[in-house]
């Protein structure tokens, strides 16, 4: 949360820093005892500035974040919900529970969606043919993609274009 820290001359801190800059110039072996005080100033460190507990809201929402980053990133690609799970180590069923809980959708939905909003804007800021940009989204098959498209804006990707 706050990588950068001062502290009031706290003397085991600056004994460890002493420390390491000492074993720096030994002629021999020094990689073992410059480890070794590494870990001691760590250790201080972590004393000085004990580690916060996140809590499971938190833990939930950063799992929602990278998630929503993961497919912002990735849609165009074969991507499935199992891979978004994967890729930010949770089990499908619970980032399922979590896009539901937060985003009132389920990862697919959320997923077509984005598809599909790319896609509008294709349509209406560029002349790339229908299947140029439904390759773009991540669709191999253009007829799937307009069977989608029409589902869920009750127009082919045509009719959106001349419309908008």
């Amino acid at each position: 949360g706050n990588p950068i820290f001062t502290f009031d001359q706290d003397y085991k801190l600056a004994r460890c820093m002493d420390s390491i800059i000492t074993a720096a110039t030994l002629p021999s072996n020094k990689d073992l005892l410059l480890t070794s005080r590494l870990y001691e100033f760590f250790y201080e460190l972590c004393e000085l500035y004990p580690n916060r507990e996140i809590t499971g809201e938190l833990k939930q929402q950063k799992y929602i974040e990278d998630a929503l980053l993961f497919i912002e990133q990735n849609y165009p690609y074969s991507i499935t919900v199992n891979d978004v799970a994967k890729h930010i180590s949770i089990d499908r069923s619970y980032l399922h529970r979590l896009f539901k809980q937060y985003l009132n959708q389920s990862p697919q939905e959320f997923l077509l969606n984005i598809k599909i909003e790319k896609s509008c804007f294709l349509l209406t800021n560029s002349s790339l043919k229908i299947g140029d940009i439904a390759r773009s989204v991540g669709y191999k098959d253009v007829l799937l993609f307009s069977k989608i498209f029409k589902k869920i804006k009750n127009c082919t990707p045509s009719e959106y274009r001349k419309n908008e």
